[in-house]
């Protein structure tokens, strides 16, 4: 078996294994690769079937984002019917609100149109009264005017 040369400096055996941790790796298979990649162990067949385990984990990644994603999606789609429902059912209470509340207005106006004609009434009896009244007292103060002249 052919070795891999991992001659790079600055590279601490411990920084491959964060970087192993970092990718997915269990602890222990992380632990020993990068001993075995620190000491120059590390054999192409390794490589190649870290290239497999991490592309199977990738693809299986992919996948549950993808359904993650679509699984939101529906959430969504459900979320935004449901309000549009909701708007919907709010209009029409709304609508029904307005059609009593200008029924009501209706009501109030034909109740003031009837105070104000009762007051016109009023005031037209009103008027006949002070005319009656101010006739009598004409009348009252001609035979009180009489009553002494005659005396």
């Amino acid at each position: 078996m052919e070795t891999v040369s991992t001659s790079v400096s600055g590279i601490s055996q411990e920084q491959i294994y964060k970087e192993f941790i970092r990718l997915g790796m269990e602890q222990l298979i992380a632990q020993d690769l990068s001993k075995r990649y620190y000491h120059n162990e590390l054999t192409y067949r390794d490589l190649e079937n870290l290239e497999k385990q991490f592309d199977i984990k990738f693809d299986n990644l992919v996948s549950k984002i993808d359904n993650v994603k679509s699984e939101l999606n529906t959430k969504i789609d459900n979320v935004e019917k449901n309000l549009q429902k909701d708007i919907s059912n709010l209009d029409i209470k709304i609508d029904n609100v307005e059609k009593n509340l200008n029924l009501k207005i209706d009501g109030l106006n034909i109740k003031i149109d009837n105070v104000e004609k009762n007051l016109m009434s009023l005031s037209e009896m009103l008027k006949w009264v002070l005319g009656i009244m101010g006739a009598m007292s004409i009348t009252m103060i001609a035979g009180l005017i009489f009553a002494f002249i005659s005396k």
